[in-house]
């Protein structure tokens, strides 16, 4: 069964890929491609350190104004 995230795993390194290869255009097709390599590694390298963040079911209980009461203050 495929999740959303395996599915769509490639779409960040493509989105960087190519919004960093259009930028490069101007330059050339050798520094577009190049443009296009990095801005890829770049979106790898930015997914991979979100999905490396604990998620909220591991991170410690919200304590907002709400919920202390005036005793505990």
């Amino acid at each position: 069964m495929n999740t959303n995230t395996e599915k769509y795993e490639l779409a960040t390194p493509l989105i960087y890929g190519t919004a960093i290869g259009t930028l490069c255009v101007p330059f050339g097709p050798l520094l577009t491609c190049i443009g296009f390599v990095v801005g890829a590694g770049l979106g790898y390298w930015s997914d991979k350190k979100e999905k490396d963040q604990p998620g909220s079911r591991e991170k410690g209980p919200v304590e907002d104004d709400s919920t202390k009461s005036v005793c505990s203050q």
